[in-house]
């Protein structure tokens, strides 16, 4: 009875101390040790690699769209930086040099709670709904 009971302990120390991703437990948990789990040239793995090409292709238009337009900005910002649009770029320098200007001059807490008015009383100036000019009739006669 006594060595039955250090064989279960020594097991039950030896399956603990293997842990998750360590020596025979593998990536799918319970797979000989060596190995993933996986076999390389199977149908299932075939199948998930072709799943992945689909829904990399379905998105690969999506993505293109999100970096051409990426590079129009960075674009835009490279071209106020050398110059190449001289009323733009004096524009941004009157603009900076203005709110240089202003966060000099005015306090910090005014500032914040003028951007903060700005920002939450959006959904108040612009109406979802327009009523119709005062001349024109909508109603049936």
């Amino acid at each position: 009875q006594d060595g039955a009971t250090t064989n279960s302990a020594s097991a039950a120390v030896a399956n603990t101390s293997v842990g998750a991703g360590g020596i025979g437990s593998g990536i799918g948990g319970g797979a000989p040790s060596g190995g993933s789990g996986r076999d390389v040239g199977s149908a299932n793995s075939n199948e998930s690699l072709l799943q992945f090409i689909k829904i990399f292709r379905k998105n690969l238009g999506r993505m293109q769209l999100h970096l051409h337009r990426y590079n129009t900005y960075l674009l835009r910002i490279h071209a106020l930086k050398t110059w190449r649009d001289s009323p733009s770029t004096l524009l941004l320098l009157l603009g900076l040099f203005s709110s240089s200007i202003w966060l000099a001059v005015v306090p910090p807490r005014i500032t914040f709670a003028l951007f903060s008015i700005y920002a939450f009383t959006r959904p108040l100036r612009h109406k979802s709904h327009k009523q119709p000019p005062a001349g024109s009739s909508t109603g049936s006669a």
